[in-house]
């Protein structure tokens, strides 16, 4: 069952996102920051605001937090609050806990108290724009671990009007095409999702590709 119900502790630039994006989903949102200032910015999007200290256990279980799926913390740069609220919602049992990391030991201490995801937002970002820098054709780039990425490439000129079975990617650039974004009439692309081999590649498509890192920067170099 997927979830529907979340906490968000830390009010910051990555929690508000995290906020937002998750009510445009639908999910039901109970936003905690000790800061007044950062809760007034989400009251009109989120399903509840609650000015409260997420380190007092008494605190998060009389809120409701331990009810929910899933509890994401974002507290800045502050590792030991950080920690201190982790352990805190370890304590009380919440069902998944991801907590963001601001530098590599904090992402150990965590792992080793057993949060169950550590994200690096800054790390993942920078890595991302350092993608995009090094071979602009790449519109985005996420990387999945063990030299392998996935990324969004504008479709060169050399694929315009020929199907992805005359292109031969697979065998070609050791990559594969997962979904190509394509301009439409409507205020939004149309998305061709698992693209069959028949699907033939226009001028201003975005191809959606999973590969290694440098079958992906083979193939984005045919646009530059």
């Amino acid at each position: 069952m997927s979830k529907s119900q979340f906490a968000v502790i830390g009010l910051g630039n990555f929690g508000y996102a995290v906020v937002r994006t998750l009510r445009e989903k639908g999910c039901q949102v109970l936003c905690i920051d000790r800061s007044e200032e950062r809760l007034e910015r989400v009251r009109e999007i989120a399903t509840h605001a609650v000015q409260a200290d997420a380190t007092d256990e008494k605190a998060l279980r009389e809120i409701g937090v331990v009810d929910v799926d899933c509890v994401v913390v974002s507290l800045g740069q502050n590792m030991e609050a950080s920690l201190l609220v982790a352990m805190a919602l370890m304590e009380i049992g919440v069902k998944q806990l991801v907590v963001k990391a601001v530098s590599p030991l904090h992402g150990r201490i965590l792992k080793r108290l057993g949060v169950d995801r550590v994200v690096f937002p800054e790390a993942d970002m920078g890595r991302r724009v350092a993608e995009t820098l090094v071979s602009p054709s790449i519109l985005d780039y996420l990387e999945l671990g063990e030299g392998y990425g996935v990324a969004e490439v504008g479709a060169p000129q050399a694929f315009w009007d020929k199907s992805l079975g005359e292109l031969q990617l697979r065998s070609q650039y050791g990559v594969t095409v997962l979904a190509i974004r394509r301009a439409s009439k409507g205020e939004h692309p149309s998305i061709v999702t698992n693209p069959s081999g028949g699907e033939a590649i226009r001028k201003g498509d975005i191809l959606v590709i999973i590969g290694e890192e440098e079958s992906l920067g083979k193939l984005s170099a045919e646009e530059e």
